[in-house]
């Protein structure tokens, strides 16, 4: 299959969402329900980067990054990581900058 078939895409997502299930089930422990909405956070960001980069357009990666970000930034300070809090933290600046800089294009690519 070449890289840009969407069946790379349903593969990562499906992996995504079997590690996330195998997380909670693997060691037979009744998870929380915030920890199942905290745990959920980085399967959401990893999806919609997925999503943004199979598209191949620097809009649509950028409208997922603005999803992505956010849900990784709250699982990294959930988690305590700051280097995770500081990545997130420049990445969300950088959708933010990329909106202000190409806001007006915003559903067009800019290859």
């Amino acid at each position: 299959l070449h890289a840009s078939h969407p069946a790379w895409l349903y593969g990562f997502i499906a992996c995504y969402i079997v590690f996330y299930v195998l997380t909670f089930t693997v060691f037979g422990v009744e998870p929380k329900p915030l920890t199942l909405i905290i745990e959920i956070l980085p399967v959401i960001g990893m999806t919609a980067l997925s999503i943004g980069f199979m598209r191949q357009d620097s809009g649509a990666v950028r409208k997922c990054g603005f999803v992505s970000s956010p849900a990784w930034l709250i699982y990294n300070v959930s988690v305590f990581s700051i280097s995770g809090i500081i990545t997130e933290s420049f990445n969300i600046v950088s959708v933010i900058v990329s909106f202000i800089r190409y806001g007006k294009n915003i559903g067009k690519s800019e290859k």
